[in-house]
């Protein structure tokens, strides 16, 4: 977990990405990636619901920013997903830009599911650790 995601899309009109100085970091360090038993990545910062979910054969855990409790209680961004290459590497990214919280539940071996409710306690998305390369992490239900 983090404050500030190590990925994360600004504009994907204008192909603008966030904190391109963490990634250099991380692949800086001596494996170059993060440690392979990190199954997933969790920040804040961004004032939006926001998933990447890069392709399996990248060993890169998927990242979900919960930035959508910190807005007002509205709806202001609709879902929508996108491909789009951060950090050199195919991402499967979604967002929305609607209040909300993630509650998550721990599995057996490393396996977690989840769910962004609002302020009603109605789930909007659902999570999980079991993707394919054309699922993304997170889902609008």
């Amino acid at each position: 977990m983090s404050h500030r995601p190590i990925w994360g899309v600004e504009d994907p009109t204008t192909k603008d990405t966030l904190n391109v100085m963490l990634q250099t970091a991380l692949k800086n360090t001596r494996q170059g990636k993060l440690p392979e038993h990190v199954t997933l990545s969790l920040a804040g910062h961004m004032h939006i619901y926001q998933s990447s979910t890069f392709a399996a054969s990248t060993a890169r855990p998927p990242q979900i920013v919960v930035g959508n409790s910190g807005v007002s209680l509205s709806d202001t961004n609709a879902f929508s997903e996108f491909d789009y290459v951060l950090d050199n590497q195919n991402a499967l990214v979604n967002e929305q830009g609607k209040f909300g919280f993630l509650s998550i539940k721990l599995g057996k071996n490393g396996a977690w599911q989840g769910e962004f409710l609002d302020e009603s306690g109605t789930a909007f998305l659902t999570c999980s650790n079991e993707t394919t390369d054309k699922q993304a992490v997170c889902r609008a239900k």
